[in-house]
């Protein structure tokens, strides 16, 4: 039987642990094109172009009052100063094989910030331009 937990799901964001996720989707990795296009010629031969653009993300929506919005914000402001990246990025699900990641990463900018009766959620998108790993199943299926 596998088994899920969502407290079991890391985001490490500049060697820094990012907490507080939001309830719903929190997390979301993706590429930003796919690694292959198709080509077909007009006699109907096909091949495929390779795409060389690596470039991901992780969206990630915390809690407004999760301390993860005060390390991202201190990165984002750090690398609008200095013109430094953060550093690397991973997510990985620690009950299964899931690691998506990369050595660079940066925070495409602050979140949209709104207060409403409800509690908020903070959305932030860290960019991975060489973004690389493997999505895998469960360790603990049976």
């Amino acid at each position: 039987m596998e088994t899920y937990d969502p407290a079991a799901i890391l985001l490490v964001v500049a060697n820094q642990i990012i907490e507080g996720y939001m309830d719903g989707t929190y997390v979301t990795a993706s590429f930003d094109e796919d690694a292959f296009t198709p080509f077909t010629g007009s006699g109907g031969d096909t091949a495929r172009v390779r795409n060389r653009n690596e470039t991901g993300k992780i969206v990630v929506t915390l809690m407004q009052g999760s301390p993860g919005n005060d390390i991202l914000s201190a990165l984002h402001n750090q690398d609008k100063i200095l013109g430094v990246p953060p550093g690397p990025a991973m997510l990985k699900d620690l009950l299964g094989r899931t690691l998506l990641g990369g050595p660079n990463c940066y925070l495409a900018k602050l979140p949209d910030t709104s207060y409403a009766k409800d509690y908020q959620g903070r959305e932030w998108t860290i960019i991975i331009p060489k973004m690389q790993g493997v999505v895998g199943g469960n360790l603990l299926a049976g």
